[in-house]
């Protein structure tokens, strides 16, 4: 089910909208142009919220998981940190329902393994055992498709790297550099940050949408003449 929150609606009813046990939230799309960031709780309800003034939507992406429980804007101060490379929060869920009763299935994680070629057993492994939420198991998964990878190795990449903000910093640079992930994360490792490998890949001040340029604005006029069904028609 949808709701749809106005852009100047406060925290406070978006919480209340939700319910009780309102908290961690997945990413399901950003829209920079209105600062909005529609996400889907637990439950499979969807919300539309509006990002704090000032932060940079370019580092939301779809599939990553943010907690609102302490509000708002320090959810997305934590989201931005986890984006630039910072180490994420650790989360205990060997305590869950899920991982404690074999006859409980989590409706999210069943709903990756419908998407996915991922088996239900495995992501519950990585749920229960590795601490992964199901917006990072979904993130794994969007990461593998778009870089040919396996997810396995995915999984491996981040308990390396410890932040998924690498591999959407990486995944943008080998699109515009015709590298693939590893490339990229190599050049990474080498120099150190991503400054340094736009860099050297010549990217720096690379423009948005560049085109040819090639229009000469000589578009033809009119000639502004319309028929007027009176002009044959003398004047009395």
């Amino acid at each position: 089910m949808k709701r749809w929150f106005l852009l100047s609606m406060l925290l406070a009813l978006v919480l209340a909208a939700c319910g009780p046990g309102f908290g961690e939230v997945t990413v399901l799309s950003v829209d920079e142009e209105t600062g909005t960031v529609e996400v889907e709780t637990v439950d499979g309800d969807v919300f539309t919220i509006t990002a704090p003034p000032g932060f940079d939507l370019s580092l939301v992406a779809p599939d990553m998981t943010i907690n609102l429980s302490d509000g708002l804007e320090e959810a997305f101060e934590d989201a931005f940190e986890q984006a630039q490379d910072g180490e994420e929060e650790d989360q205990d869920n060997s305590g869950s329902a899920f991982c404690t009763d074999p006859d409980s299935q989590h409706p999210a994680l069943s709903g990756v393994a419908t998407d996915s070629s991922i088996a239900y057993s495995e992501l519950l492994a990585l749920f229960c055992e590795q601490n992964y939420g199901v917006g990072e198991l979904r993130q794994a998964v969007r990461i593998a498709g778009e870089s040919g990878m396996d997810f396995a190795a995915i999984i491996a990449l981040h308990q390396e790297y410890g932040n998924w903000g690498v591999f959407h910093q990486a995944l943008k640079i080998g699109e515009d550099a015709g590298l693939s992930l590893t490339e990229v994360l190599d050049l990474y490792d080498e120099l150190g940050n991503w400054g340094a490998v736009r860099q050297e890949l010549d990217l720096t001040g690379k423009p948005e949408n560049p085109g040819g340029g090639n229009g000469n604005g000589n578009g033809n006029n009119g000639n502004g003449n319309g028929n007027n069904d009176d002009d044959d028609e003398d004047d009395d």
